[in-house]
């Protein structure tokens, strides 16, 4: 588990002293992995900086993108769709949330 990754983002530190402690924090007693699963919507957003912690850079999975790889496999999202809707959902400071999530989908 790595909560401390989850505020840093929600704070927009994705790189610098604090994102490069909590690297040292969670990663600094193992090997370099194989693959590191990005198992939180957050994560994708400091991928960068974890593969780069590592001596050799890890595969990476974000997490997001091989749910909607599955769920493609499994139903027709082309049929009948003329417009897509999103919908935000926030468990606190929904003004926020609107502010962060504009320039994650603005960068990423």
């Amino acid at each position: 588990p790595t909560p401390l990754f989850v505020p840093l983002v929600e704070e927009d530190i994705f790189g610098g002293k604090a994102l490069d402690a909590t690297l040292e924090h969670y990663f600094s007693g193992l090997k370099t992995p194989d693959a590191v699963i990005l198992g939180c919507t957050h994560f994708p957003l400091i991928a960068d900086a974890i593969a780069a912690y590592f001596k050799r850079k890890p595969i990476l999975v974000h997490s997001g993108e091989a749910i909607v790889a599955q769920l493609e496999r499994q139903f027709d999202f082309t049929a009948g769709h003329k417009e897509t809707k999103l919908q935000f959902f926030a468990s606190e400071n929904p003004s926020r949330l609107k502010t962060v999530a504009k320039n994650w989908l603005r960068t990423k």
